[in-house]
């Protein structure tokens, strides 16, 4: 029987795996469609976005299924809650101020890069504002592969293979009526990727909350309201850090000054961040700080032995 539920669970998660490959080769075709370098540029924005995506999304994710399968298989509902609820929370600690950052340090990320002779400046401030519109999507991901894994946890690959199936759909139309009817370009693949992103998540909590209903949501949105009001201040701190050092101290058209402006400013930026939190008391800042002291914990007693058994 349990073979049997393997391959039942296997179907619906191959075919979502399907899916997203379409997703990938249609808007390749409609960036087919658009004018010399839209190909190579949309490529580049969005190997950018994955990035963090990956990072924040798919790798916490993966990790998380396993505990949360340990509370269905134990039929701890409410520990499973509290365990999304927990996984959610944290990631959007890091996703959102690393969301703003991005947004935020566009140009210079794509300077730094990709800024080369080769690399005019028409196709860097092209591919910076492809990014800016696809940076809602690292949020999303962030949340949508813990939803995904959580239904996982649950023995249910249907429901994220429908959500994903309808977000291809809504992706594919505003493919499709951004690029015909407006004159926005290689602009509109990344503003209809984005809006499949959004249909996606929107589409899995909608399922999550008739599947696994019993959230303390009011209080959970306030946790979320604090992390955006200190991102946003954080995104502010950033961008004059940015435009202070820009105009009176280092020069930008140079790599070593830029490298410099963008460190100053991203550590300016992180630090406002931490300091809001803290003043704001959002608890996750507590969890990350817990896990760092037991990093170093872990990391002083791996030298300790390391001179201990050279002595």
């Amino acid at each position: 029987p349990e073979v049997k539920e393997v391959f039942k669970l296997m179907v619906p998660r191959s075919l979502s795996l399907g899916l997203g490959e379409i997703e990938n080769t249609v808007t390749l075709f409609f960036a087919s469609s658009l004018s010399a370098g839209s190909i190579s540029l949309l490529n580049l924005a969005l190997q950018l976005m994955y990035l963090p995506s990956r990072i924040f999304g798919t790798t916490v994710g993966q990790a998380s299924l396993p505990i949360l399968s340990k509370n269905i298989a134990r039929n701890e509902l409410d520990n499973f809650r509290q365990t999304v609820n927990k996984i959610l929370l944290q990631s959007l600690f890091v996703a959102l101020p690393v969301t703003v950052i991005i947004l935020v340090q566009r140009l210079s990320i794509v300077r730094l890069l990709f800024g080369s002779q080769e690399f005019p400046w028409s196709a860097t401030l092209t591919t910076a504002r492809i990014l800016a519109f696809l940076t809602p999507a690292i949020l999303c991901q962030a949340i949508i592969q813990i939803l995904i894994r959580a239904f996982y946890a649950l023995h249910n690959t249907k429901i994220p293979f429908k959500v994903s199936f309808i977000s291809l759909l809504i992706n594919v139309l505003t493919s499709f009526i951004l690029v015909t009817y407006t004159s926005l370009g290689v602009i509109g693949l990344a503003i209809s990727s984005t809006v499949g992103n959004i249909t996606q998540l929107v589409g899995l909590f909608v399922y999550f909350i008739k599947v696994v209903d019993g959230f303390e949501w009011i209080k959970t949105l306030k946790k979320i309201n604090r992390m955006l009001f200190a991102s946003l201040i954080m995104g502010f701190s950033t961008w004059v850090s940015i435009k202070f050092l820009d105009l009176f101290i280092l020069d930008t058209t140079r790599v070593i000054p830029l490298v410099i402006v963008f460190s100053i400013s991203s550590i300016f930026g992180a630090v406002s961040y931490i300091f809001i939190s803290h003043q704001l008391k959002v608890d996750e800042i507590k969890d990350y700080y817990r896990f760092i002291l037991k990093i170093q914990t872990i990391f002083k007693k791996n030298l300790n032995q390391i001179f201990s058994a050279r002595k």
